[in-house]
């Protein structure tokens, strides 16, 4: 697999511009529950000067991401000539231009609700705030909703009951791609070459370790098929959490305060605080009518919070080493043997160690030493 080429587009149009075949180097970073980036470097002239401008779009033949050029560094060596650098993210990375939050009359704003499906819940939230759902001055043109399919995922409590979490004034990115990540979703924004569209997707990687119920061909590393050429086990609690005390609204005494995992005990208990002040109790509707939660709906809108918290609290168990991806002639990409997102299995027989995990990036690079592709993964539990 190489990059041959890429196509570069107007930021404002979305057409095609023309194309760079020439270059030095190449890096371009899918990611599973971040945004990823890329990087151009290649001969300053004529052509890659007027191609490569602040905003203008980066795309490639049978790839879904999209990017988008926010940043240009040009210079001039004896060695190397003048050359340009440029950098940017993919194109979910423009849902951080806005922030949740939805106005109910002039000077009040209220908390927006996520409940039921957990996909249909996310579009929801993005529609609300940057889609047609949205204002006018806040909606992001040619911009809509992707296929996603396969996502059955619901909103519960710890119990598995239906639940609602509650969100105000968070950056757009971050909180659904943390939402998406607690359920185990990725999502990115493709463009559609036929109505050069920006359309939102949600996916979920599949299950391609050892013995997995989908049917699919296991994808296995392990010294045994001269394909880990390298690899290290970690195993640590250091940053554990099972126990969180979620402080709402109020202050000092009168703060409203719930709890998540209080059923433990002695030194397994291991207690941490989370801030969230910024759920309410009472929300208004788009008529200006309030609604005030219960007690127990409130406590479990907190619960909901303090999850995300604990997730990024928990015993982390890996393996780290070089995967030989070369040897099986595997090919990368969406609708090919493997993609982000996927779970494969990493083994170490000498330590009796064999873990699922997750493909969370895939760093490709084409340079003058030819074609690479880096895999980062995790442990999944």
């Amino acid at each position: 697999m190489m990059i041959d080429y890429l196509e570069i587009r107007s930021g404002e149009t979305r057409h095609l511009l023309g194309i760079i075949d020439d270059f030095q180097s190449i890096i371009w970073k899918t990611e599973y529950y971040g945004v990823g980036e890329f990087e151009i470097y290649t001969v300053a002239n004529a052509k890659t000067l007027s191609l490569l401008q602040l905003n203008n779009l980066v795309t490639r033949r049978n790839d879904v991401n999209c990017g988008i050029i926010n940043n240009i560094e040009i210079t001039d060596s004896l060695q190397s000539g003048k050359m340009i650098v440029a950098k940017g993210q993919f194109a979910k990375s423009i849902l951080n231009r806005r922030i949740i939050y939805k106005f109910v009359n002039t000077y009040s704003v209220t908390a927006q609700i996520l409940s039921g499906n957990v996909a249909e819940a996310c579009w929801n939230l993005i529609n609300n705030n940057c889609g047609t759902g949205a204002p006018e001055n806040r909606r992001f043109p040619k911009f809509g909703k992707g296929q996603m399919k396969d996502l059955p995922a619901i909103i519960v409590d710890e119990n598995g009951n239906p639940a609602e979490k509650q969100v105000t004034y968070d950056y757009l990115l971050d909180y659904t791609d943390s939402f998406l990540q607690e359920y185990k979703y990725g999502s990115y924004i493709y463009l559609d070459d036929e109505s050069e569209n920006f359309l939102y997707i949600i996916y979920s990687g599949k299950d391609r370790s050892r013995g997995n119920q989908s049917g699919n061909k296991p994808l296995i590393f392990s010294e045994e098929f001269d394909n880990l050429s390298s690899s290290s086990y970690l195993y640590t609690d250091e940053n554990y959490k099972t126990t969180a005390i979620i402080g709402g609204q109020g202050y000092g005494l009168e703060r409203f305060v719930a709890q998540k995992g209080d059923s433990l005990t002695g030194y397994n208990r291991r207690e941490m605080f989370v801030d969230a002040n910024q759920i309410s109790k009472t929300v208004k509707t788009e008529d200006d009518t309030e609604i005030v939660y219960s007690d127990a709906e409130y406590s479990e809108m907190l619960v909901q919070e303090a999850n995300e918290k604990l997730e990024n609290n928990k015993k982390v168990e890996s393996f780290s080493g070089v995967l030989d991806l070369s040897s099986q002639r595997l090919k990368f990409g969406l609708t090919n043997d493997y993609y982000v997102g996927d779970l494969i299995t990493i083994e170490d027989k000498s330590i009796g160690k064999s873990l699922k995990a997750r493909i969370l990036s895939a760093t490709e690079v084409q340079d003058e030493n030819g074609y690479n592709i880096d895999i980062e993964y995790e442990s999944d539990r």
